[in-house]
């Protein structure tokens, strides 16, 4: 599957996938992903230092690591003999300099240095209650300590992405959406499993 994700072959995704992986999302699209994750992460492999993650013998989780990050890739397969990928998703970090890799930096930092109130040049929406996020935050960081991004668990690329915080004192989950214009439409943090070792 790594092979496939690293220099996409339409062929060998026949061979690989079921029908429903092309009808659910077209191959170019998927190929798209693959791109740019490798654009944004760098070149990428297995993640030889995390284990992989089974739901059900028919799941598996697992972590593509490169130079500048790590990102999540789930399989789900058919109850066949031999089993093909009936689902595939790939967890998309956001470009470096875009609006939500912005509003992300934004909000670890509000995390981090625990803020006293929401700051005027974070574009939020009216529906966002900035008040028990940032309890929130505050909360989060007093119970993991100074937090960076670590590996990003989901997102598109584009107005969502869920990221592994690595604290001090314990491993968090922060989920964020945003709109088109990079204004805040939710955030959500919770306390994610650690894992020794990664």
């Amino acid at each position: 599957m790594d092979r496939l994700l690293r220099a996409w072959d339409d062929a060998a995704a026949d061979r690989l996938f079921s029908e429903n992986v092309a009808q659910d999302e077209p191959y170019p699209e998927r190929r798209h992903k693959a791109e740019l994750i490798g654009q944004r992460i760098g070149d990428f492999r297995e993640d030889p230092d995390r284990r992989a993650e089974f739901d059900s013998p028919a799941h598996c989780r697992w972590w593509l690591r490169g130079e500048r990050g790590t990102v999540q890739a789930e399989i789900r397969l058919t109850p066949e003999r031999p089993p093909r990928v009936q689902a595939l998703t790939l967890a998309v970090p956001p470009a470096p300099d875009s609006p939500l890799a912005q509003m992300l930096a934004s909000l670890v930092s509000l995390l981090n240095d625990g803020a006293p109130g929401w700051p005027s040049t974070l574009p939020v929406s009216p529906a966002v209650d900035t008040g028990l996020l940032l309890r929130q935050l505050r909360m989060a960081g007093a119970w993991a300590g100074r937090c960076r991004p670590g590996a990003v668990r989901a997102g598109n690329g584009e107005t969502a992405v869920t990221v592994e915080l690595d604290g001090e004192h314990a491993r968090l989950v922060l989920a964020v959406v945003t709109g088109p214009d990079g204004q805040l439409n939710q955030a959500d943090i919770l306390l994610g499993r650690w894992q020794p070792g990664g």
